[in-house]
């Protein structure tokens, strides 16, 4: 997969391609179906298949509280799991979105991306308020445009915002219908205070960023990827108020496992949420609870 921040850094683009646009806020089914679309359209017709998204997504610079659900990192391996052949990722400033519609069909689908087709989702808009729709698209004549309608599963028309309450409720057997993956969160191994260390089980800390959706506070079975490697574990993810943690962060136990990974950078899926954040009265009573906590998992895990 090429990978373009900025469609002005795009090289002369001579081949025709078939892109979809969109935000792809955790890349779900319905995302999904529009990409494998262009890809099988784009190799029938020898055309490069592309995606044109933005990066920060574009509710934040009206929103200052919005959260994404995905990480441009995430984002990015998400993509390049589909098999496209070219992501552009546009900076979304005041002044693209300034840009009328018209002028984003002519100077970047037209002019910079020869596209042949635009594949779209039935709810996508564009350009200065918005006001670029799929109605627009299908008045030019230098492409096509194909809208796709929304896909439910069990009744429920997939959307991010069905993302966002899963992660909100801790609902991960959800996220995974509508994603086909696990929640996952990600970060560099923090030093923390070395409690765990000092209870019995040792655990890796990360925190999370500002901007994204936080998960429901609690205690998560979880699938973590080390160094290339998978291990299994509990994570608790919250303030750890009976050690007066303030900042929210993740703490990780892996099963069998006793590596130094202070600094570096580990994945952690979130697989099923077990129990609700709690303050306990003692450290005694902490200790206890994540022994139960552990022997839950590893029973889930047949361990």
């Amino acid at each position: 997969m090429e990978l373009v921040f900025g469609i002005n850094k795009l090289q002369n683009q001579t081949r025709r391609c078939i892109t979809t646009i969109g935000n792809f806020d955790g890349l779900h089914l319905g995302h999904r179906q529009i990409i494998q679309k262009v890809i099988k359209e784009s190799k029938t017709n020898n055309m490069i298949s592309a995606a044109y998204t933005f990066f920060p997504h574009p509710q934040i610079l009206f929103n200052n509280n919005f959260k994404i659900i995905s990480t441009l990192e995430h984002k990015i391996n998400y993509f390049k799991e589909t098999g496209i052949d070219l992501l552009i990722i546009e900076p979304f400033t005041e002044e693209f979105a300034a840009l009328d519609p018209h002028s984003f069909i002519q100077e970047i689908l037209i002019n910079k991306l020869n596209c042949s087709k635009v594949i779209i989702g039935y709810d996508f808009s564009f350009g200065k308020k918005g006001q670029g729709n799929g109605s627009l698209l299908s008045q030019y004549q230098e492409f096509t445009t194909e809208i796709i309608d929304p896909i439910s599963i069990e009744g429920q028309v997939v959307h991010s915002t069905l993302l966002r309450q899963c992660l909100v409720n801790g609902d991960t057997k959800e996220y995974f219908k509508l994603t086909g993956r696990f929640p996952k969160i990600s970060g560099n191994v923090i030093s923390g205070k070395g409690i765990g260390n000092k209870l019995g089980f040792a655990t890796a800390n990360i925190y999370f960023p500002s901007n994204i959706v936080r998960p429901k506070k609690g205690v998560y079975l979880v699938k973590g990827h080390v160094s290339g490697k998978e291990y299994c574990g509990i994570a608790n993810i919250g303030h750890k108020p009976t050690v007066g943690e303030n900042r929210l962060n993740a703490e990780i136990h892996f099963f069998a496992f006793s590596e130094n990974i202070y600094g570096q950078k580990i994945e952690v899926d979130l697989l099923e949420f077990l129990r609700e954040e709690k303050r306990f009265e003692s450290i005694n009573s902490l200790v206890k609870q994540v022994d139960l906590d552990i022997k839950n998992a590893q029973k889930l895990l047949n361990l």
